[in-house]
C-alpha cells in the first residue's frame, strides 16, 4: 500500500518533470538508474550479497520486460491515447498477474478475489475518467501499447516473485532497475537530438533525483518485499490506490476538479482493497 501510495506521486512529479523539458522516455530512464544506483548502495551498506554471473540473464530479462520495454510502452500509450485510456489499459495488468499467478504459482482464484480485481479494475476507470464515451475512441497502435503495458507492469510481479526464492528484495529491485536503465541508454542517448541538459537546472535536478528516490527506488523495493508475505495477484490489487492518490494529489496542488464520478471511482478501489483485507487466500495448489 506504502508502495502503491509513492507511485501516486508520480503523475505531478512528472509534469514538473516534463514542464523542464524531459521527455517520457528519459524521465523512465532517470528513474531506473537513478532508482537501481540508490538501492544498490543501500544494499551495499546492509552487506547484502548481489546476484550472481549465471542469474544475469534472468535479471537481463527482468529489466528488459519490466522496466524498459513497461515505461517505453507506457510513454507510447499515453502518446496514441488519452491519458484516461491510457491508465485503464495500464491497470488490466491485475486480471495478467491474477492468471499468471494461477497458472504459475497455483494461487486460487476465489469469488472474493474476483469480486475485488472487478471492483478495482472499474474504479480505476473511473477515477480515469474513461467513462466519457469521447475518450473510448482506441486506434490499434494505441490498444496494442496501452495492453503491452498493462501486460509488463504485470510481468514485474511474477519475475519479482521468481527473484525472492533467492534473492533479497534490496538487490533483486538494484539489479532489475540497473538493467532496465542500460537497455534504455540506446532509446535515449541513440535517436534524436540526445538527453536533455537537465543538470543546468538545479531544481529540475533536485526534482529528478526526488523521482528517482522516492516513487522508483523506495516503492519498487517496497512493493517487492510485500511480494515476500502476499501473494502476488493480491498485492497487484492493492496496487489499484495509485490513481486514486494521484487523482486527490492533482486536486490538491494543481487544482484539478475531482468529480462525483471520481469520487466512486476511489470508492471502489478502497472498497476492493477492504475487501481483500478480510480474507486470507487458500494455500497454493
Amino acid at each position: 500500500m506504502t508502495a502503491a501510495v509513492l507511485w501516486g506521486t508520480l503523475g505531478p512529479l512528472m509534469r514538473v518533470l516534463q514542464g523542464g523539458g524531459l521527455s517520457a522516455v528519459e524521465i523512465g530512464f532517470y528513474r531506473a538508474a537513478l532508482g537501481g544506483v540508490t538501492l544498490a548502495l543501500l544494499a551495499r551498506q546492509q552487506g547484502l550479497s548481489f546476484p550472481a554471473r549465471r542469474d544475469y540473464p534472468f535479471f537481463a530479462l527482468y529489466g528488459l520486460v519490466s522496466v524498459a520495454a513497461f515505461f517505453v510502452l507506457y510513454a507510447l500509450s499515453v502518446q496514441y491515447n488519452p491519458i484516461a485510456v491510457a491508465v485503464v489499459l495500464l491497470y488490466t495488468a491485475p486480471a495478467f498477474v491474477v492468471l499468471f499467478s494461477w497458472r504459475l504459482f497455483g494461487e486460487a482464484v476465489s469469488p472474493v478475489k474476483g469480486v475485488a480485481l472487478l471492483l478495482a479494475f472499474v474504479g480505476a476507470a473511473l477515477v480515469a475518467g474513461a467513462h466519457e464515451p469521447r475518450l473510448l475512441a482506441l486506434n490499434l497502435p494505441g490498444l496494442l501499447t496501452g495492453l503491452g503495458s498493462g501486460l509488463t507492469y504485470a510481468l514485474f510481479s511474477i519475475f519479482g516473485k521468481f527473484a525472492l526464492r533467492r534473492h533479497h528484495p534490496l538487490s533483486t529491485m538494484a539489479c532489475a532497475l540497473s538493467f532496465g536503465a542500460l537497455l534504455l541508454v540506446p532509446v535515449v542517448f541513440g535517436f534524436g537530438e540526445g538527453a536533455t541538459p537537465w543538470w543546468r537546472d538545479s531544481s529540475l535536478a533536485f526534482w529528478l533525483l526526488v523521482t528517482g528516490v522516492l516513487p522508483t527506488a523506495g516503492s519498487y523495493a517496497l512493493y517487492t518485499s510485500g511480494l515476500q508475505w502476499l501473494p502476488a495477484g493480491r498485492a497487484s490489487i492493492l496496487a489499484t490506490v495509485e490513481p486514486v492518490v494521484g487523482a486527490v494529489l492533482g486536486w490538491w496542488i494543481f487544482g484539478e476538479a475531482l468529480s462525483a464520478v471520481q469520487v466512486v471511482g476511489g470508492g471502489c478501489i478502497l472498497g476492493a482493497v477492504v475487501l481483500l483485507q478480510r480474507t486470507t487466500d487458500e494455500p497454493p495448489s
